[in-house]
């Protein structure tokens, strides 16, 4: 496992992040309990996916510019605790069968177990869309392709997205059932939306809810900030090959 000051680095260099602010971000969750905490320098915790999945939710939910740091912990838990939920956010979802990957993850699961969950996925090599998509391995006619992430956060109003993503090459048959004639690509996908954490016990209650947090966000200013596997094989890497 690697040490906190390695998730540092690797966070500031794959998001162009000050190593600075990265770093008050981190002690900051390492003050309030968010990140374990114990001796220094080699003696120091090792940090896990769960910790990666706090720094980084807290760096790229963070403002571009000004006081980023001084609001860490309501970033985190802004973002960090958002549940899956359906598109509209009234009922807990999980991620579909047709996936091979995160089925760890119960209904509701948070966004950073999520997170969590893809660095750990992207430790154990780059997958491949037989590694991820059930139906590419057990088709014959179908080639293994790439497999690409898109997350999304977005502001003022706090929601999270995961899109994942794989390229499909189709063998088509000839008329005789035995000559292939040409090829063609496809997509296999599958998404998952995270929502504020809601409070009610009827459907009612948590409609009022969801509606009283939409006028709470009125205004005609959306942000979205966006990673990729990229950033998330960044981080595995350092699961995968840990520095000295």
């Amino acid at each position: 496992m690697p040490f906190p000051g390695h998730l540092v680095e690797c966070v500031a260099s794959v998001l162009n992040v000050p190593a600075k602010t990265v770093t008050q971000h981190d002690r900051i969750l390492a003050s309030v309990g968010l990140r374990k905490v114990s001796g220094r320098g080699r003696s120091a915790a090792r940090v896990t996916p769960n910790d990666a999945a706090s720094l980084l939710i807290t760096v790229v939910g963070s403002p571009i510019a000004g006081p980023t740091v001084k609001d860490t912990v309501q970033t985190f838990e802004r973002y960090a605790n958002l549940v899956a939920t359906n598109p509209i956010g009234l009922e807990v979802a999980t991620w579909p069968p047709s996936l091979k990957v995160l089925q760890n993850l119960a209904p509701g699961h948070t966004f950073r177990d999520a997170v969590a969950s893809l660095v750990h996925v992207w430790s154990r090599g780059k997958p491949r869309s037989p590694d991820v998509f059930v139906e590419i391995e057990q088709d014959p006619f179908q080639t293994i392709g790439d497999v690409y992430l898109t997350i999304k956060l977005h502001a003022p109003r706090p929601t999270a997205s995961i899109l994942i993503e794989a390229e499909i090459t189709r063998l088509s048959i000839g008329h005789d059932g035995k000559d292939p004639r040409n090829y063609y690509t496809d997509k296999a996908a599958a998404e998952l939306i995270y929502h504020p954490r809601k409070v009610g016990t009827t459907f009612e209650e948590i409609v009022d809810e969801m509606k009283k947090l939409d006028e709470s966000y009125r205004g005609d200013l959306h942000q979205i900030r966006m990673i990729t596997e990229v950033t998330i094989g960044r981080l595995a890497a350092l699961f995968t090959h840990p520095p000295p």
